[in-house]
Formats: structure tokens, sequence, C-alpha cells
């Protein structure tokens, strides 16, 4: 059985925030860790319950379907107003699902939405009542009580923004040829969110994107000692074994979309897989016009891609998205444009 994307979308808020207003920060960050020109900002309470019904009905009028043509939600979120529940159900009732249509809600932060098409892709696969599975992403860390730590670098790299797919059987642009993960979990406490409060409050006093006055991520001397180890090897098997797993040769890959989860951790997997052959330059990148955005960011290169016309007909893809706490899946996509 063939399963694969039917669609790829994204949706982002039209605010945009830039470097300039980070440089404050600038003392501070370290030297891998470099600000994006650009991110999107959605400063509204209801940023991601907006976000999420966008992206799904941007993912239904891509493929020309309706709500009753959907069998199964799966939705990850991050930030918002709740911790719980997740934005599966919002979704399900403002759009009009079928009651017998499930709302899942998952949580593994960046690997999350590469997660969520293997499950769509393994509940198709089980037969019986799943054809079509809409599969979506959501960050908006700086709403409601929660947010990022504004006096830590990592305020000025995360942006808002959401993402789709929907996974099924028909009508597809690109085949899921293989899904491969690993986990590390020697990151777990490395690159952690925690609430805490500023870790350098006098950074904030008067600077316009402070939202909220506490809360993480924060990255600890530990995760910058894992740079030239586990952040290295796991680039390295994650494309070995997924190209494996997808019965191809690493070096038949023509294109990486990878989390964007900071320029200087790019530039290490890029040069970590250069001796195997997978060369610097099919590495695909959004970071200055979005930053990080969490499980969204696969999803929304990709689908820049696609309404660029970028990637060729046959090219085959590798989507790469560590999550915190060291889980790293990878899915192998041939393209049929």
């Amino acid at each position: 059985m063939r399963v694969g994307i039917e669609t790829m979308v994204s949706y982002f808020p039209e605010t945009r925030v830039t470097r300039e207003d980070y440089a404050y920060l600038k003392p501070t960050t370290p030297a891998w860790m470099t600000i994006p020109k650009e991110k999107r900002r959605f400063p509204d309470p209801h940023a991601n319950e907006i976000m999420a019904v966008k992206v799904a009905e941007k993912a239904l009028q891509s493929a020309n379907l309706k709500p009753e043509d959907i069998d199964l939600i799966i939705c990850q979120s991050f930030g918002g107003r709740f911790i719980v529940p997740g934005l599966a159900a919002f979704v399900h009732k403002k759009l009009g699902f079928r009651l017998k249509t499930p709302a899942w809600n998952i949580q593994d932060i960046c690997a999350s939405f590469l997660d969520a098409c293997e499950i769509a892709s393994n509940a198709i696969k089980a037969g019986g009542e799943y054809k079509r599975v809409l599969v979506m992403a959501v960050s908006a860390l700086e709403t409601g009580g929660w947010g990022i730590d504004t006096s830590h670098p990592t305020a000025a790299v995360l942006g808002d923004g959401a993402g789709a797919a929907i996974i099924s059987t028909q009508n597809l642009r690109g085949d899921i040829l293989a899904y491969n993960s690993e986990t590390y979990g020697e990151i777990y406490f490395a690159a952690a969110l925690g609430f805490d409060q500023q870790i350098r409050p006098e950074l904030v006093q008067n600077t316009k994107w402070v939202l909220n006055q506490a809360c993480g991520p924060r990255l600890d001397q530990e995760f910058d000692d894992l740079y030239a180890t586990v952040l290295s090897k796991m680039v390295v098997d994650a494309m070995t074994n997924a190209s494996a797993k997808a019965g191809i040769k690493i070096t038949d890959i023509d294109m990486v979309i990878a989390h964007q989860a900071f320029s200087g951790l790019l530039e290490i997997w890029e040069k970590a897989v250069e001796p195997l052959g997978l060369t610097r330059d099919r590495w695909c990148s959004t970071w200055d016009k979005y930053g990080n955005v969490g499980a969204c960011d696969v999803p929304a290169t990709f689908a820049d891609l696609i309404a660029d016309n970028a990637i060729p007909a046959g090219a085959i893809l590798a989507l790469f998205a560590p999550g915190g706490g060291g889980h790293t899946p990878t899915v192998i996509v041939r393209w049929h444009g």
C-alpha cells in the first residue's frame, strides 16, 4: 500500500519581529546561536487556536477536501492558553468534523510533526476506517501565562506559526518511503522548558517583546558540550538508518528539510554528514525567515519549497526533526510534484 502526502501547507501571522528587536540579548548570545533576520509573532491570547483553525482550513482547501473527508486528526501544540487540553478537539468543533472523527493530541515538541505522520501512516496501513489523516503542528510560545524567558538568548530564535499535512493513499504528491527514529536520552536535561524566574531580568526592563515574566526554555552548558558528540552523531545515524530502511543510498537524497533548532546546530549537522556524500547544498533552510518554530519548521520549509516549485519530480527528500529529550525521527519521501 502506498501511503504519502496529499498536501503540505503552513500558516504564519503577519507580525514580523526582527533581529534588531533582540539587540539587547547580543552580549549574552553564544557565537553559535545566531539570531534570525526575522521571525513571526502572534501576540494574541488565542493565537494557538486561531492558527490551528487557519492551517487546517488551508490544508483542506489545498487538497480540495471537506471536513467530512477526514477520518482522523492528529495535532501537536506548543504554547497557548492551556497546558491541556490540546487543540485537536477545538479544530474538530470549529470546522465541523464528523462526530465519529477522532481528534488526537500528541506532544514530543519539535519531533511531533514527523511522529504524527508516522502514526497517521500506520493507522492507514492497518486498514479499516482511517483513509485520510489531518496532521497539524502549532507553535505560539509567548501566549497565555507561560512562554519563553525573554532575558535568555533563546527568546530571539523562537517564532510562531503552524504547519499541516494530509496523509492518505489518494492523490499523492509524495510517497513516504521510510520512518526511522533513535532516542538520545542524554539530551533530556540539557535542553528543557521549565517554569522559573528570568535569569537576567535587568535585560528586559524596557524591551518591546516581553510578554511573559518567566519560563524557559533554557539551554545549559551541557548543551554546548553535546555539540561535538551526540548532536553530531544523531544526524549521521538518522540519515544512514533512514536511507537503509528506504532502500536508497545517502547520496540519493536530493534535499534535506530539517528542524531549525539553531543555525549553529544546522551547520553542525551539515558538516557531520558531508563526508557521507550528503553535501551542504542539499540542505534547505528558512531560518532567516521564520527562525525556530518547533515542530512547524519542517512543514513550513516544505510548504515554501512547494510554493516556489523548487522540488523536482522524482526528488528524494529527508525530513529530519530532533525533539526535546533526544528523540530523533527522520522520514524519507519521494516527491512526485
